[in-house]
């Protein structure tokens, strides 16, 4: 309470950063086709990861950490349809990390070609 001095002070601010969780799934997707209405549905599966955000009170700046660790889709087997031939037997593992897309495949499915009937009348020749 000096009113003969002028007085200084040196106001330090911190701004505040607001913690929070941030999560993103990823999604496999398999499509089938080409085996009538005998075609299997889509066959899906899914796995998410989070990581921490700051977000500066003030500025609205933000600051991301790292995703989780990466996961895996484990192999998916074509389901066997009588009479059809899958282009592709398997859909092998996939392991995805936080920066990952959605993932999508597609099988199609083929007629097998019709067998030659044997007849019995006329057996073969050995």
């Amino acid at each position: 309470n000096d009113d003969t001095t002028d007085q200084n002070f040196t106001v330090h601010l911190k701004h505040q950063n607001i913690q929070s969780i941030e999560a993103k799934t990823v999604k496999e997707t398999i499509h089938y086709q080409g085996a009538g209405n005998q075609t299997p549905a889509d066959n899906t599966a899914q796995v998410t990861f989070t990581r921490q955000v700051s977000t500066d009170a003030v500025t609205g700046e933000k600051t991301y950490g790292s995703w989780s660790a990466d996961q895996s889709f484990a192999a998916v087997t074509s389901p066997v349809i009588k009479g059809y031939t899958p282009d592709q037997a398997e859909i092998g593992a996939q392991t995805v990390s936080g920066d990952a897309s959605d993932l999508d495949f597609t099988v199609v499915y083929t007629k097998d070609a019709p067998t030659k009937p044997v007849n019995p009348s006329q057996p073969t020749t050995p």
